[in-house]
């Protein structure tokens, strides 16, 4: 399946979390949350779109964090991710040096191959494997 209709499909689901994100991130029309880095202990960092780092008390935290873990048990949280929400796409965070890794500073969200949210057909495929 290409990137497009991958996308395609899972519009109302990534769309549902990304709001989701956004309500749990108390985000408002000032300062509205395009994406999340998910830290390996369960700290959050956000970003507007320039991207620019948006405080979050540790209630939000707490509450983005077990979303996405909730919403992606099949991710391997003991490392970082980065969550954009207009994309959908999960992203393993960059290390120190990497491209990404201070997005303040080079303006771009990088990381290491996208993992989409799975359809209700990969879903089905991963439990009959």
């Amino acid at each position: 399946m290409s990137r497009i209709a991958t996308l395609k499909s899972g519009r109302a689901r990534t769309a549902a979390l990304a709001a989701a994100i956004r309500i749990a991130a108390g985000s408002n029309r000032r300062n509205i949350v395009n994406h999340v880095r998910i830290h390996a202990d369960g700290s959050v960092d956000a970003y507007d779109w320039r991207p620019a780092q948006l405080h979050l008390n540790v209630d939000a935290q707490d509450a983005i964090t077990s979303l996405m873990r909730s919403v992606r048990p099949d991710i391997d949280w003991s490392v970082g991710h980065d969550y954009h929400l207009t994309t959908g796409m999960l992203r393993r965070s960059p290390a120190v040096g990497e491209r990404g890794f201070s997005p303040e500073d080079d303006k771009t969200f990088g990381g290491a191959d996208p993992v989409f949210l799975p359809t209700p057909a990969d879903r089905a495929r991963m439990e009959a494997a």
